[in-house]
């Protein structure tokens, strides 16, 4: 079995910046950015699914954004979470993907570039690009949301039985939940709402829930939505500075709750590009110290069988190539 912090190792070694983009376009209108569906312009009817992003220069805006730009000019998502503050109206995100498209894996990314950086750990931090190392520093706070879902129905979920928990130690809300993660993550050290509210009001924070889809009971996963909207509406009102990211699969009915998209960006992976799935190869190879000759043999067996239609389509999901690779 692999030690816990050669795995990590791994996943850095391995790690690659998936593109991000709106789930809806541009309209530019002097430093605002309107988005609509599919990439198309906005149309009649379409508003109510738009939502305004804010930056101080235009140009300087992701421009792929507004229409479909070569793969040179694509952003990765981690690039864009860790320099949210470029992007003034990105700091809270529905983060949207399909199964194996990374939306975990970048989040758990981002968090961990942030507990590198804030621990001084200089061996992980040379494995990660330059321009992730000087990002702002935020403390990060990560929570599985069926782990939330549980916890609103007074289960305890970081016990193995779910069991109850007495009305004493618990409150119905997002505060009470993570501060409730803190304690159980640092062994029982006294933290409550309050020493959250403190953390908040001193330092940049940033919170991601993970896994809105699967909590799939429609009552519980409205309650955990609605749980979610009043919490952040609190913490941001007295926070220093707070980035929230909510990881999801894309809705599978249209009526399925979902967190109010004029507070919450709507944000979508892309597929992987060709330049990240030679990246990805290459990263792949090194890890697993094959000499040149089995490298190159590799790397001609994949091309290959990249020019089977399914296969290369399985190429574009970052799950599906590390599988096809492995193969």
């Amino acid at each position: 079995m692999v030690p816990w912090f050669v795995r990590r190792k791994l996943r850095l070694d391995l790690f690659i910046d998936v593109p991000i983009g709106p789930k809806y376009v541009v309209d530019r209108r002097g430093g605002f950015h309107r988005f609509g569906a599919s990439g198309m312009p906005l149309q009649v009817g379409q508003e109510q699914y738009a939502f305004e992003v804010e930056c101080e220069d235009p140009e300087s805006f992701p421009p792929y954004w507004g229409g479909r730009p070569p793969e040179s000019e694509r952003v990765g998502a981690a690039t864009l979470f860790l320099d949210v503050g470029t992007y003034r109206g990105l700091d809270l995100v529905v983060l949207e993907g399909a199964p194996g498209q990374g939306k975990s894996t970048i989040t758990q990314y981002v968090c961990q570039v942030h507990r590198m950086r804030l621990l001084n750990k200089c061996d992980e931090l040379s494995l990660i690009p330059e321009g992730h190392r000087s990002a702002a520093v935020r403390l990060p706070l990560k929570a599985d949301l069926r782990d939330f879902s549980a916890w609103l129905a007074r289960k305890n979920p970081f016990s193995p039985e779910l069991e109850e928990i007495s009305p004493k130690g618990w409150e119905k809300s997002l505060e009470s939940f993570l501060a409730a993660l803190v304690r159980n993550h640092s062994g029982g050290v006294a933290f409550d709402v309050a020493d959250l509210h403190a953390v908040c009001r001193l330092s940049a924070v940033l919170v991601v829930l993970d896994g809105l889809d699967e909590v799939a009971d429609p009552k519980q996963r409205s309650s955990v939505v609605s749980e979610i909207a009043k919490g952040v509406e609190r913490l941001k009102s007295i926070a220093a500075s707070l980035q929230v990211i909510v990881t999801s699969r894309p809705a599978a009915f249209a009526n399925s709750p979902g967190l109010p998209e004029r507070t919450f960006a709507s944000l979508s992976l892309g597929s992987v590009t060709r330049r990240l799935l030679d990246e990805y190869t290459d990263k792949w190879l090194r890890a697993r110290q094959l000499q040149e000759r089995e490298s190159a043999e590799v790397k001609r067996i994949l091309r290959e069988r990249l020019e089977q239609p399914h296969l290369r389509d399985l190429a574009r999901n970052p799950m599906q190539l590390a599988i096809l690779l492995s193969l």
